[in-house]
C-alpha cells in the first residue's frame, strides 16, 4: 500500500488537551472513551440509464481529529498461576515427602 497510498495519522489530543504523539496512540487509545470529530459527505452519482430513476448514493467519511474523555483503566498485571497445596506447608510434616521407617 505505501506504493499507491500515502498515511496521514489523524490527531488525537489528550485528556489535558495537549497533543499526543504518535507512539502513544496504541497505549492512549485503547480502551479509551473518545470523541470523533468528522465530516460527512452525501452525493449521487446518476445512472447512465436515464429510465431509471435516482442514482447511487454515495458516502464518504473524513475523521479529522480525537480527543481523548476518559482515559483507559491501567492494565491488570495478574499473579502467576500457581498450585495450592491441600495441606499446610508449614506443618510438621513436609506434604511432598514421606517419613522413612526402619
Amino acid at each position: 500500500m505505501v506504493d499507491t497510498h500515502q498515511v496521514v495519522p489523524v490527531p488525537a489530543y489528550e485528556f489535558d488537551g495537549g497533543l499526543m504523539y504518535l507512539t502513544h496512540y496504541k497505549t492512549m487509545l485503547i480502551k479509551a472513551l473518545v470523541e470523533l470529530h468528522f465530516a460527512l459527505t452525501h452525493y449521487t452519482i446518476a445512472d447512465k440509464d436515464s429510465k431509471k430513476s435516482g442514482g447511487n448514493d454515495v458516502y464518504t467519511l473524513e475523521l479529522y481529529s480525537i480527543r481523548v474523555l476518559k482515559k483507559p483503566l491501567p492494565a491488570i498485571v495478574s499473579p502467576r498461576k500457581r498450585k495450592v497445596s491441600t495441606k499446610d506447608p508449614m506443618g510438621s510434616s513436609s506434604p511432598t515427602k514421606k517419613s522413612k521407617t526402619n
